[in-house]
This record gives structure tokens, sequence and C-alpha cells, in this order.
């Protein structure tokens, strides 16, 4: 008789109290870990009340092809039949089949194996009663080999023309083409035990479950364990055969060695089995991916480190974990390609790292398709000498890649067919340029690039192929001019790339955050995933219009700026650009109540934006542009003149928003000044003290500071001295000093071990030094004599001690241990002295010296204060010096005048964070700031004029101009436009054969001697 077992009470799926649930079972004794003895499966089926009938052809270590070609062969004996009568000769509900590997009972390969499950399946149909019969492949697991993770043998590649194995890729291959040759109306489907344990290994690896290993579900090379590895294969098997959830079933009395019954130990724990059963089901649930009649859209990632990544999962909230939705990647690893299911996002254990791929997934439109993440992307590798595809095979890491990424793509072609039997390469994202840019391959980049991409396509057999070329990140603040020049060669190129290729857009990933913002090339998790997402909506957006050419206009696209409200997740700061004219098509922002997205147009068309909302806290990525909405708000008998939004859609050809006007006097607010110089030059008082702050412009003194004390001491100023000496540099480590408003009267430097801090100033020049190491020391070469000197210094808990001498003279000692406070000391016997100043750490303390600048001035004369350093912002003096310093260092200096000449930086950085409306509000800051440390003291607000950047970033000196001519306006302080003063670009840029006013250097940014000079003049003109 057949195997029968009988309770009471009914199971849930529809059948009978009377008939009995009737299921045969072929395959080996992975088949029979399911249904050894009244406790395996059967028990589960009992506790139901299922009427359960079974019966089985068990040939152990032997496949389904073996079984086929020895139907008389069995191992244990079945209850009534072997197959080929039972099937044929009985009625049954289910039938299951397990596949199995090669053996020493001769080759199984998939055609085989694929062969036999559809004999079977005939067998059992030839009997009309059978044309309802479900068929169910017992898709088993690898051997455990000791040592080693479980994925490694079910991720391993399978090649269809070799050897039958049980892993993931051939198990897929084989439902797929059993599928494909069944007659139609034929019932099929998995019981995915393998993909039960690589979900059991995950959540293992995670501690989301409490078992400890995964060996404990074996009970030998191959088996399952008699306790937990039984139950958790038989419950997979029941959620498979019935189609709903086990999870609570229990089995009163089975021992914990279920199945057998040969272990006298501890029942099993209710709630760890309950576990494993949630698992079995969820796990089943995922079946129509494995089987999927969906056609699958690939999306090609590749490049370099960025898109490589450096993204960590566990640092992603919940909320964008549940965004990623991939069902199927395939990454290059070390030359290996890993082919992993869905959810993907269970394979991201804590300490792996990812790039754009999971934000792209995470808005990618794929419902009515699966979506493959196909990556090849190997860190630090140019186009010139690893990927162009003129180099040809190579077998050294990291070279070729070219060729063998067309190996990597062939083979996923074919592991792919295992998926589906539509597949759609829907896009190339290309994320890659820093090493070309910085190894001297800058001026080959563009011609590199177009023949990869034209390469790609070729392979792919797509000629229009659309292709999204991340732009490299604005630069880094430890370039040196010539990396700077080079860098932007790429970002150039990039452009001009896309401009001139069909279906090509190049995006503007500036927004996106690096792991050290101005000194790491490497976006962090929040960045990779965000860049992830600008590759997704750019997109979304190519996908929707068939065939859209990078000629489109903006209004082509469907996303004119105008039109613009869709509320997004998880991004800040995104540009889509239009590759035509380097054209913002979508602009994204960060919200600074919560991490969520909303894109917006940029150039407003007059209505105002009611929801603004901003923020001068660097920790989130600020709003974008919205300065010109806001504007409309604000006061109209300000006296300002009123300007004109533009609805022109191209922000590059439209520079000035706001309508300047010469009808203003702005010299009238610098009332302070004028008093100040008539009793200076009546003799009332002996002198007039200037600080100048800003960026690069103000850092090198031969730029303005120079040229302007030149001017002073003309006419009838005389010499107040050299000013302030910051010690710090605008890099980390390095010997060079600030040194004041004129190097020609003091000259210097310092021991290596001095360490520069910019983050949290103490000084006014936004930067001071420090070190724990005795003996470091600095000198000062006064070249011209002062009457008066000062050292400017921090105390600080457990601060250290310094010394100085002038001259060669008699060592002084200072002590920097106190409650933390800005402090100056009076340089003893400097008057008249010209030579070596030295200063010398004597002591570190527990928390070392902390050290801001010297101080040299005459009694009488005007002194020019430089306090600038390169790479500043107007957030650098602003947030960067510390409340406890700005206020005291603004009071030592005694100033009459501050001027503030800022924008350069802002504008060359392109950064979401510096846009003109950032600006806008750091300037208030600012000026109400050194207002509050300086009551008296007039300002002058200063732009430098265009520069060769204009056409390479967002924005503009323009808008950064009219930002500073307007925030001056409000704040009374005077401006000063340089715009207007030096003309027009072309006129004054720099010309190696003299045919400009070459009022630029090379560099395109800085003004040259002769600028500096123009620079100097117009503020005389506007004190005079």
């Amino acid at each position: 008789m057949v195997s029968l077992f009988f309770v009471a009470a009914l199971f849930v799926v529809s059948f009978s109290s009377a008939a009995p649930f009737r299921a045969y079972h072929v395959g080996n004794s992975l088949t029979w870990d399911a249904l050894d003895s009244a406790k395996g499966f059967p028990a589960l089926l009992e506790s139901q009340g299922i009427y359960y009938e079974y019966d089985y052809h068990i040939r152990c270590g032997r496949s389904l092809t073996y079984i086929w070609n020895h139907p008389d062969e069995t191992c244990v004996a079945p209850v009534e039949q072997t197959f080929l009568t039972a099937l044929a000769g009985n009625e049954w509900d289910v039938v299951t089949l397990q596949p199995y590997r090669s053996t020493s009972g001769g080759e199984t390969t998939l055609n085989s194996e694929v062969e036999a499950i559809i004999n079977i399946i005939n067998v059992t149909r030839s009997n009309p009663a059978n044309d309802k019969t479900r068929f169910i492949i017992h898709a088993a697991w690898p051997e455990y080999v000791p040592e080693q993770a479980y994925h490694y043998l079910w991720d391993a590649d399978f090649n269809p023309d070799a050897s039958f194995l049980l892993n993931e890729a051939s198990l897929r291959l084989l439902y797929k083409r059993v599928r494909e040759e069944l007659p139609e109306g034929v019932a099929l489907s998995l019981n995915p035990a393998g993909w039960c344990l690589e979900e059991l290994e995950r959540q293992i690896v995670n501690d989301e479950i409490s078992f400890d290993q995964i060996d404990d579900f074996y009970r030998d090379s191959l088996h399952m364990s008699l306790s937990w590895g039984r139950w958790l294969i038989s419950n997979s098997l029941y959620a498979a055969m019935f189609e709903t959830s086990p999870a609570g079933i229990s089995v009163p009395g089975v021992p914990s060695a279920f199945g057998s019954g040969v272990e006298a130990i501890d029942p099993l724990d209710a709630d760890k089995a309950k576990l494993l059963q949630e698992l079995a089901w969820e796990v089943y649930l995922k079946q129509p991916h494995l089987a999927s009649d969906k056609p699958l859209r690939v999306v090609l990632v590749m490049g370099q480190s960025n898109a490589v990544g450096a993204g960590t999962w566990a640092e992603l909230s919940d909320e964008m974990k549940a965004t990623v939705s991939i069902d199927y990647i395939r990454f290059y690893e070390e030359g290996l390609g890993r082919l992993l299911e869905s959810d993907t996002a269970q394979i991201w254990v804590p300490e792996a790292k990812f790039g754009p791929e999971l934000g792209l997934s995470s808005v990618l439109q794929h419902d009515d398709s699966d979506l493959m993440i196909l990556k090849y992307a190997v860190g630090g590798t140019s186009i010139a000498e690893h990927w162009a595809p003129h180099l040809g095979p190579d077998e050294r890491l990291r070279y070729g890649l070219f060729d063998k990424w067309k190996a990597f793509y062939r083979d996923s072609l074919q592991d792919m067919a295992s998926v589906s039997d539509s597949i759609d390469v829907v896009g190339l994202v290309w994320m890659q340029g820093k090493s070309d840019a910085l190894n001297g391959y800058s001026r080959h980049y563009k011609a590199n690039l177009a023949e990869l991409l034209s390469a790609i396509r070729a392979e792919v057999g797509d000629s229009e192929l659309p292709i999204l070329l991340g732009r490299i990140h604005s630069g880094l603040e430890t370039f040196t001019e010539t990396e700077q020049l080079e860098w932007f060669d790429v970002r150039r190129a990039q452009m001009e790339v896309a401009n001139g290729m069909q279906n090509c857009w190049w995006l503007n990933t500036d927004f996106c955050q690096r792991r050290f913002q101005n000194t790491d090339n490497h976006y962090d998790t929040q960045g990779s995933f965000d860049l992830g997402i600008l590759f997704g909506e750019a997109l979304n957006v190519v996908l929707e219009r068939d065939g859209l050419q990078s000629e489109a206009s903006v209004e082509e696209l469907g996303v004119t700026r105008s039109h613009l409200s869709k509320e997004l997740s998880f991004v800040s700061g995104v540009d889509f650009l239009s590759a035509n004219q380097g054209e913002p098509v979508i602009e994204m922002k960060r919200s600074s109540v919560e991490p969520s997205l909303v894109i917006r147009q940029r150039i407003l068309t007059g209505n105002v934006d009611s929801e603004l909302e901003c923020s001068s806290d660097l920790n989130y990525w600020g709003p974008s542009d919205q300065f010109f909405s806001k504007l409309l708000n604000d006061d109209p008998t300000d006296g300002l003149v009123r300007f004109e939004l533009s609805p022109f859609p191209d922000l590059k050809k439209h520079r000035s928003f706001m309508r300047l006007t010469a009808t203003q006097d702005t010299a009238s607010t610098l009332s302070h000044w004028k008093e100040r110089k008539q009793q200076y030059l009546a003799g009332e008082i002996d002198r007039l003290n200037v600080v100048v702050i800003g960026d690069s412009w103000v850092h090198g003194s031969e730029r303005l500071t120079e040229p302007l004390r030149d001017l002073f001491q003309q006419d009838l100023y005389e010499d107040g001295g050299v000013g302030y000496v910051n010690f710090g540099w605008y890099r980390t480590y390095d010997k060079h000093m600030d040194l004041g408003a004129d190097s020609r009267q003091i000259s210097g430097n310092k021991t290596t071990g001095w360490h520069t801090e910019y983050s949290k100033a103490c000084s006014l020049a936004g930067s001071h030094i420090y070190s724990s190491e005795q003996g470091e020391s600095i000198t000062l070469d006064l070249k011209v004599a002062h009457d008066y000197g000062e050292i400017h210094y921090y105390v600080h808990p457990g601060g250290g001690d310094f010394k100085y001498r002038v001259a060669g003279g008699d060592w002084h000692l200072v002590e920097t241990d106190g409650v933390g406070e800005y402090r100056t000391v009076e340089i003893i016997g400097i008057s008249g002295v010209t030579g070596d100043i030295d200063i010398e750490l004597a002591d570190a303390g527990s928390e070392g010296v902390i050290l801001m600048g010297a101080y040299f001035r005459n009694d009488t004369g005007v002194v020019v204060n430089k306090c600038g350093k390169s790479g500043a912002t107007a957030y650098t003096f602003l947030s960067n010096v510390l409340p406890g310093v700005y206020e005291p260092a603004f009071e030592s200096l005694e100033p009459d005048l501050v001027i503030m000449l800022l924008g350069t930086s802002e504008q060359i950085s392109n950064h979401s964070a510096h846009t003109p409306y950032q600006f806008h509000l750091r300037m208030k800051g600012l000026i109400e700031r050194t207002h509050e440390a300086a009551p008296s003291a007039d300002i002058i607000c200063m732009v430098p004029a265009v520069n060769a950047y204009d056409l390479l970033r967002n924005y503009s000196m323009l808008d950064y101009r009219d930002v500073s001519y307007y925030v001056a306006n409000l704040s009374g302080a005077a401006f000063i436009d340089l715009t207007e003063i030096f003309g027009e670009f072309d006129s004054y840029k720099y010309d190696s054969e003299g045919n400009t006013l070459g009022w630029f250097i090379q560099d395109g940014k800085h003004p040259s001697v002769e600028g500096a000079k123009v620079v100097a003049q117009s503020i005389y003109d506007l004190l005079e």
C-alpha cells in the first residue's frame, strides 16, 4: 500500500477530507532528507490534517539522467512501485523531481537532465488522470566545504556544455529550459531549497537569525543534519507543494533529530523553528524572479573607483535600503563575475561596498521588466593605459580591460539567457576620468573616450545605445596649477564627447558628497547613493523618449524647468545636463528637514517659491539657487534697483539676473573711513588700519595688498608696516607661511612638524598651526625695521609653552595653558630691528601649542593687514573661524576699513553648497559678524571679474557679483564692480602673444601683476 497518514483537522488547501493528497518523489538521498520516516516531511502534513499518500523512487548518489536510464535501481525500496510503473499507473496531485550532478554512475549534463525531466513528465501525463498534476523541481544544494562560505559554490560560474552542477546558475538554466520544452498548460514550479540555504547564510552573517553557522545544517559534506537541516528543507518543500506559508506549524513530540529520531536530545526550539519556516516561505515567494516571463532590462555600469564605489551598505538608512530594487546584479571581482539573486539588497553584507548601482536601482523605472546591473569597474585605471580598445589583450591585472570586459559581457549574456528570453541593454553609465587627468593623459582623453564608447556600442550591437557620462568633480584644494588645468581638460573633454555623440549625455556630479570634500576624490556612502539616483533619473528621462538624440532640446526631454515639481527621495543637488549646450535640465535639492529630494526649476519665471528652505550648515548639501525668487519678497523701498527674472532657459547665456546701475553712490557709505582719513591727514591720529579678507586673490600679496600699499605710500600716507602675518598655509604640511601684506618686507619659514588646521580655525585668516613636538620652530626675517610687534596665539587646556627671541638675543617664554582664549604677546626688543625673529616650541604640554601669526606695525602710517587663504569661501570666515577668535582678532587689528574679496572659490568649486544663493546668505552673515567685531569699521564688498571658467561652471562670476552687490546694499556696505572695471574677458585674458591687456595669468582665474594694480587702483579711487 501507498504510505497513508490521517488526522481529523482539515488543511487550508482545498481538497476533500475523503480524498487523500497524493505525491510521488523521484530523486536521490537529497530527496530522502525530506521524506525519511514518519517524523520528516509527512509529519508536517499530518499535523495539518492532510491525508497524505506518497511513494518514492530513491537512487542514492545518482542524477535523474541515471535514474531514467536505470529505472529499476533504487537504494531505498519504494513503498509500492518504482517510478515508471507508479507514475503511469496511478493518479497524482504532485510529482517532485530532483536533478543532480555527474557522479561515477556516468556523465550528466544540462541537456540530459532536462531530457530526463521531460521524459518523466510525459510518462506521468500518459495517464489522462494526471492532466492536472503539478510538477515541482526539487532544487537542492551544493556540497559543504569546511571553512568555505556556502555562496562560493552556489554562486560559481556554470558552463552549459560541461558537466551539470548543483548551483544557482545551473538550476536557473535547467528550470528555464524545462519550461520552454513543456507543453502548454503543464504546471511547473520550483522548491528553492538551495536558495533557502543561501538566504540562511546571509542572515547568519548579518546576525539576523539566531543560528551560529550554516555548518550546523549539514551532517556530512552533502546531507542535511537530522535536526535543523531536515526541518528547513521539509518546510521549503511544504511551501512549494501547497503554496502557503508553513510558519507556525508545529509537530508535537518531534525530537530535535527531526526525521529519523535517532538523537535523543531536546525538542526543536519553537521560536527558532518558526524563523526557519518564515525564511522558507519568503524565499519561495521570490520564485517568480527565478522564472520571470518579464523582459530583462540591463544597465551597464563601467569606469574606475567611483564606479566601483566606496559606499557602505551598513551606513544606509533602512528607508534607503528599502528603495533598492535590483533583480539581478553581476559585477567584476578580481576577474570573476557573480550572478546574484533578488532581493539583491540581501547581498550587501555590512562590510560590502557599492557604487552608483543601488541609487540607480532605487529610481529607475522597470515595473514592466526585471532589472540587471552589469558592472565592470576597476579602480585607479585610465583609458589611455588600461581601457583603450586599441591596446588589445593584456593578461596583467587591470590592463587590457576592454578585451576583459568583452569576455565578461559575453559570459554574462549566456547566464542571462537562463533568466529571460528577452534581454534589452538599455544604457551605459560611465564614471571615470580621474586617472587620465592626473597621469598626463588629459590631451588624449577626448579621442580615447570617443573610441572606447564607440567600441562598447559595437560590442553591444547598438549604435544608439544611450550613454550617460558622469563628469568628474571640480577638483581638490591640494591640486597644483598643472593638475587643476589637466583636470579641467578632462571635464571639458567629457562634455565635448557628449556634445558630439548621438544619444550621449554628460551629468554634473559635483554635488555628490565625498569622504573628505576638498581633499578626496571618492564619494562616500551618501554620495555614491546620490550618484546612482542622478544616473537613474537621467536614464528614466532618456528611456521615456524612444530614439532621443543628444541635440534634443530641453522641451523634447519633457522636463523644462518651469514645470518641474516632482518629489523624490534621498538625494541632493543633482543636475542632469543636456549634451548639446551643457545645459542643466534637472536640478535637485536636499531639504534641511528631511533627506528628501525636490526637483525644481533653476530659473524661475516670477512665481515665488513659498517652500524655500535654506541653511548655512555644510553637514547637508544646501538648496540649489533660489536667490532670485527670494529677492522678490524683499522690501522694495530698500533703494535697490529691482531686477528682471528671465525665462531664458540657458543659464550660461543669460549671465546677469540683476540690472545694476551706477546711480547709487556706494562711496557715501564709507563715512567712518572718510572721517578717520581726515583726522590722519590733519595729524590728529597716527594710523589708519585696513583689513583685507579673501581667497587666493588676497592670499598672494602681489595680487592685491602689495600694489594697494604702494598706492597709499606714493601719496600722503606713510608706511604703517607689514601688518598681520599668518603662520598657516593653504596646504596641511608645508614649511611656507602666509607672510603678510608685503613679501618684500618679510620672509620666513617653519619646520615641517607644524600642522595647519582649517576646519576650526583660531585665526582671522582662516587657518592656524599647531604642534606637539618639542623643538619645532618658526623663523621670520624682517627686512624692514618696525616699531612694534606681537605674536598671536591661543590659550587652551593642556597647552604647552613657546619661546621667542629677536636677532639672536635672549629667549622669552610664553605659556599657553588655560581656558580657551585668543591672546597676543608683545615682542620685546623689536623696535628698529631687522633680521631674524625665532619662535620655538619649548614644552608641548599635553595638548601642544597653537599659534596663529604675528603682527608688525610702525607708530604712524597706513597698515594693510592681509587675512586671505587660497581656496577660502565666505563660509570659511563665517563658520570655520571659531566664535571666540573672530571678534578678539579683529579688535587686535583695530580696523577702520574691511575689504572682502570673495567668490572665486565658490564658483570654481561648482558645488551645490556654494551657489549664489548660499553665497548671499553667508556674505550677509559675514558682514553681520564683522560689524559685531568692529562696529565702527566700514566695509567694501568685491567679487573678481569674469574668468576662464565661466563656461565650465554652473554659475558665472557675474552671478556672484550680483549677489554681492545686493548684500552690500542691504548691509550698508560699499561695493566695487570689477566686472565693469575690467570689461570684456577677451580683452584682458591671458595671451602669450601680448594681444590683450594681460590682466589675468595663464591659469585663467587669477590677476597678473598688471591686473592686480587695476584692482588696487579701484579700491584706492573709491577711498579717495
